[in-house]
């Protein structure tokens, strides 16, 4: 699915942003787990467009995929090699 996503972007990016929106949940979840394994090509606008209908939820598989969703798109921080 994963080459899917990537082949056709507009029409995906489309059909993600109106299941973000859908009353069905596991749509919802869908729409925000998608993009996981792109981790740092992730399109994070689309991602938040995802994530924010579902910010307000309770719902465990929910609030799960917003968490994984975060986790697989963080941005290593650049550490200092030197010690003070």
């Amino acid at each position: 699915m994963e080459g899917q996503l990537r082949d056709h972007t507009e029409f995906t990016r489309g059909v993600l942003l109106d299941w973000g929106r859908d009353a069905d949940l596991w749509r919802r979840r869908s729409a925000i787990i998608a993009q996981l394994k792109f981790k740092a090509d992730t399109d994070l606008e689309l991602l938040l467009a995802a994530i924010e209908p579902a910010m307000e939820s309770n719902e465990f598989f929910l609030r799960k995929a917003i968490g994984w969703a975060c986790v697989s798109t963080r941005r290593p921080t650049r550490r200092s090699s030197s010690i003070s």
